[in-house]
């Protein structure tokens, strides 16, 4: 069967159809992505607040040997 052959409404409705099927994978992949954003978001955050616990601790503990 060739495209050419079909009726316009056939054609319409395959081409709207074919569309949001492309919508919805980019609307998936969006989702994923933002996902994997927020969580490299949240380690970016959270590390900074690690680091200064471990200085911390780190002079605790050498002030402790004293």
């Amino acid at each position: 069967m060739k495209w050419k052959s079909l009726r316009i409404r056939t054609q319409l409705i395959a081409a709207f159809l074919v569309t949001l099927l492309l919508v919805l994978v980019l609307g998936v992949v969006a989702f994923t992505e933002n996902l994997r954003l927020s969580e490299t978001e949240e380690t970016l955050y959270t590390h900074p607040m690690q680091v200064r616990s471990a200085i911390a601790s780190l002079g605790l503990n050498l002030s402790t040997l004293q």
